[in-house]
């Protein structure tokens, strides 16, 4: 694992309601990079979406 994606993991662990936005601004990385990090992290089934968009919350699979 990157130490990017370390880092998005460590705030999602943080707050499990944490947005994009909110991690991009608490990483300092563009918004892109965060969504390209949270695709892949879903893909090796890292973390994962549980709710919709607005009310979900994320799921770290340990």
């Amino acid at each position: 694992m990157s130490s990017d994606e370390q880092q998005v993991l460590h705030v999602i662990m943080a707050d499990s309601k944490v947005t994009q936005r909110v991690i991009q601004q608490q990483t300092h990385m563009s918004l892109r990079s965060i969504k390209r990090i949270m695709s892949e992290l879903q893909r090796k089934g890292i973390i994962l979406r549980k709710g919709n968009n607005r009310s979900g919350e994320w799921i770290v699979k340990e």
